[in-house]
């Protein structure tokens, strides 16, 4: 029975140095397949979120043309925002992940009113509707090492 003991006392006493030579860390493949999966999974979570997205207001004031004018735009919201799965390319790099997304498109709404503030007092409002159309959009995704 003292050797079994003394036997696993050995035994856990070596683990340590066995653990400290090994180099620490995970080593993970994916295919492209699942790539795939978790990138259009991303997208329908970017789009539904970004439509949902609360923009604040803007407001200020700027010199045009010799007149003090102040403009306010509020109520800005994401219409339709299209982020096409087909559309999406991934390159692996050396660094980690390239993701370049084309054809995207923006649609956006918001309300804006301006004034001028010193004499004339020219005053208007409406609302404005904004359609975004981007080529192509990339995101890199460093995996690894810190930037």
């Amino acid at each position: 029975m003292n050797r079994i003991f003394l036997l696993c006392c050995a035994l856990l006493c070596s683990v340590p140095h066995l653990i400290v030579a090994q180099s620490p860390g995970v080593k993970a493949t994916i295919t492209a397949r699942g790539l795939s999966y978790v990138m259009a999974a991303g997208v329908e979570v970017l789009e539904s979120n970004l439509q949902n997205l609360a923009i604040p207001d803007v407001n200020g004031s700027q010199s045009v043309v010799g007149l003090q004018v102040q403009y306010w735009v509020s109520n800005i919201q994401i219409q339709q925002l299209s982020l096409p799965n087909d559309q999406l390319v991934i390159n692996p790099s050396e660094e980690g992940l390239d993701v370049v997304i084309q054809d995207v498109s923006l649609d956006i709404t918001a309300d804006w009113q301006y004034r001028e503030a010193i004499w004339l007092h020219i005053f208007s409002s409406c609302t404005v509707y904004v359609s975004i159309s981007i080529p192509s959009v990339t995101l890199y995704f460093f995996l690894g090492t810190p930037v």
